[in-house]
């Protein structure tokens, strides 16, 4: 070989091996970490004491989830370890942790007191992410076997609220034999275990509580919902029974249907409707002077309709007619209105369409029956006093109400308030949501707002009445054309607004098969106002 040529295979075994040498490098470093994590896992044994997930909030930024604990031992095993729970453990408990130890291996144990103390015993507070008795179960719904939101806000920020999980963890180093060295302390991990980032709601805790218990009190079925009358923020939302999240099983088959959130559900809404038909009446100029004899039933075409007062209310004006609620007066007053104006005013007031609360939080649409149809004046007679196809949500009639309360405006109902910033104590991104518009005029809001006031003064709303500064609302005895045991069942309504004059809450029960809403929803009604009244007390003698 030439001189040339042995330079020339020189400088290409340099250039070789720079190549390779640069090759193991770049594998080095793409692997190290992969290699670490292997030799570390070879040389640790890892135990997952708890996983979190992201927070859901009120209004005032108090936690509705992860609010409860308990405690978990990681239990490294050793005679005085065996000691110390043997004394502190429940009998099958001990008997189960017990057989643990001949493993070797760390492993976990629930405990109920924290104040456990031995060498090779570490104690954990944990987070449940639903309380024992959760409140507003149907609002934040629950998780799937996989742990994926499945219901409510957990299914509608289910990416949001995965994305700010957690993890605590504890790690053993180990020898060879994969054996725990119980001279070195284990290493405790707490990846994202703490963080606050979540969704901020409108309800208010103590409200929400307030509805629950009032309504558990008095309601086997039906629904409680607590609104801003000039903004639309829910309050409370409470529908009945409710349902424990931590075990839906339990719920499935239940007759009683749990896990349907009534908030939302479409109903007959009997005489409650009737604002509807007061607004429209007034805008075409009748007046609340406008006189109607009842005689306990009118015949429209050859189709008796009966008052509830077989005997007859007599001459009424329409101020009377809305405190005794008297059917036969509002059929009148539908045929002097005019078929048109009813539906247009139903259709302005939001019947017949979903309101969306929240990012995918939507409510049913209810029912509004086609215009055409109410040509028909048997089927304008029943759509007069709210019977027939007509359905709406707990909601809906929330809204209806807020209308008369806030001096004519719609309202947008909302449960979502936003996104909490990374501290879980400010609103980082709003839920954006239409301002309110005036759909009626303030004098016809006016108007009807004192004829409610009166319903509650000395008409069928007198059990609403509360202790202080007084309400308005309208009671409602839905025919639901369903019959049980050949009788029909009927669905009783109490929708009001509270204080009187400056009304700021709207307050809608719903208590499914009870047959008088100013027996069996007006008053839950009035004992919710007594209590949110006396809350606000409280709370501002606290602030200042």
């Amino acid at each position: 070989m030439s001189r040339s040529q042995k330079r020339t295979a020189v400088i290409f075994s340099s250039v070789i091996l720079c190549f390779a040498l640069l090759f193991l490098r770049v594998f080095l470093v793409a692997t190290g970490d992969e290699l670490q994590s292997v030799a570390k896992s070879q040389s640790s044994y890892t135990l997952t004491v708890d996983e979190s997930r992201g927070t859901i909030y009120d209004c005032n930024f108090q936690p509705l989830v992860n609010s409860e604990s308990s405690y978990v031992l990681s239990i490294l095993p050793s005679d005085e370890a065996a000691a110390a729970i043997a004394d502190a453990l429940p009998a099958e408990e001990r008997i189960k942790a017990l057989t643990l130890f001949e493993s070797g291996k760390p492993f976990l144990q629930k405990a109920d007191t924290p104040y456990i103390y031995a060498k090779g015993i570490d104690v954990f507070t944990v987070k449940h992410r639903y309380a024992t008795k959760q409140l507003a179960a149907h609002i934040i719904g629950h998780l799937d076997s996989e742990g994926k939101g499945a219901m409510g806000i957990e299914r509608a920020y289910d990416e949001l609220l995965t994305a700010n999980s957690g993890r605590l963890s504890v790690t053993y180093t180990v020898d060879a034999l994969r054996h725990p060295l119980a001279s070195i302390a284990p290493e405790v991990t707490r990846e994202g275990y703490e963080n606050p980032q979540g969704v901020v709601l409108t309800l208010d805790k103590e409200l929400q509580q307030i509805a629950e218990e009032e309504g558990a009190r008095m309601i086997q079925k039906g629904a409680v919902v607590i609104m801003e009358a000039e903004t639309g923020k829910i309050r409370a939302a409470a529908s009945f029974p409710s349902f424990s999240p931590t075990d839906i099983a339990a719920s499935l088959n239940d007759k009683n249907a749990p896990l349907v959130n009534r908030c939302f559900a479409a109903y007959n809404v009997g005489s409650t409707f009737k604002l509807s038909g007061l607004a429209a009446a007034l805008e075409a100029g009748i007046t609340t002077d406008y006189k109607y004899t009842c005689g306990g039933n009118i015949t429209v075409d050859t189709l008796n309709f009966f008052c509830h007062n077989r005997a007859g209310h007599g001459e009424l004006d329409m101020n009377g007619a809305l405190e005794h609620s008297c059917n036969p007066y509002f059929i009148n007053l539908g045929q002097q209105t005019g078929y048109d104006k009813l539906y247009e005013m139903a259709v302005r007031m939001g019947f017949g369409r979903a309101d969306e609360l929240g990012q995918g939080i939507k409510t049913a649409s209810g029912s509004l029956p086609e215009m055409a149809t109410l040509q028909n004046k048997a089927v304008l007679a029943n759509f007069s006093f709210g019977q027939g196809e007509l359905t709406a949500t707990p909601v809906q009639i929330a809204k209806l109400v807020a209308v008369f309360a806030n001096g004519g405006k719609m309202v947008y109902p909302s449960v979502v308030e936003g996104i909490s910033d990374t501290t879980g104590s400010q609103l980082a991104t709003p839920y954006e949501r239409p301002q309110a518009y005036q759909i009626i005029s303030q004098s016809i809001a006016e108007t009807v707002k004192q004829m409610m006031v009166n319903v509650v003064e000395k008409g069928s709303g007198k059990n609403a009445k509360p202790i202080k500064n007084g309400a308005g609302g309208k009671t409602g005895s839905a025919q639901t054309g369903v019959y049980e045991a050949d009788k029909e069942i009927v669905h009783a309504w109490f929708a009001g607004f509270f204080p009187a004059q400056t009304p700021k809450y709207v307050v809608v029960v719903l208590n499914e098969g009870m047959n008088s809403g100013g027996d069996y929803a007006a008053p839950v009604f009035r004992e919710i106002a007594d209590r949110v009244q006396n809350l606000e007390m409280r709370r501002v003698e606290k602030d200042s």
